[in-house]
């Protein structure tokens, strides 16, 4: 299963310059239970963000696939893809999460089963 977990404003923003407008801790608690134990695909730009703010670690009990253009990029502990399918192909688990940006989110709507957002 494919989901898209979000969070989004009324008017559909959900950041601004690679940063959350906002900090819910309940929002962050939801994340943290839905994701848990399952794959977390992201953007090069939200895996930078997600670095800025756990100070560089990845999230625990979590893989990391971080899809990106650049061929030469790596991170120690994370799987680097470059495109939504190979990211979703490289991981066999039973439920894998889309966490951002808009690009990837804009790429993986037609792939999605699930949709969960949480507005702001």
């Amino acid at each position: 299963m494919i989901s898209i977990i979000a969070a989004l404003t009324k008017n559909r923003m959900i950041g601004k310059d690679n940063d959350f407008p906002w900090h819910l801790a309940d929002d962050l608690k939801r994340f943290k239970e839905l994701t848990t134990g399952h794959p977390i695909i992201m953007g090069k730009n939200s895996f930078d963000h997600l670095l800025h703010r756990t100070g560089g670690k990845l999230l625990p009990n979590r893989i990391s696939i971080v899809v990106t253009r650049d061929r030469t990029f790596s991170f120690p502990g994370a799987i680097v893809a470059h495109s939504i399918e190979e990211a979703i192909d490289a991981t066999d688990s039973d439920e894998v999460f889309i966490i951002g940006g808009g690009q990837i989110f804009t790429q993986s709507l037609d792939l999605a089963d699930k949709l969960l957002l949480t507005q702001i």
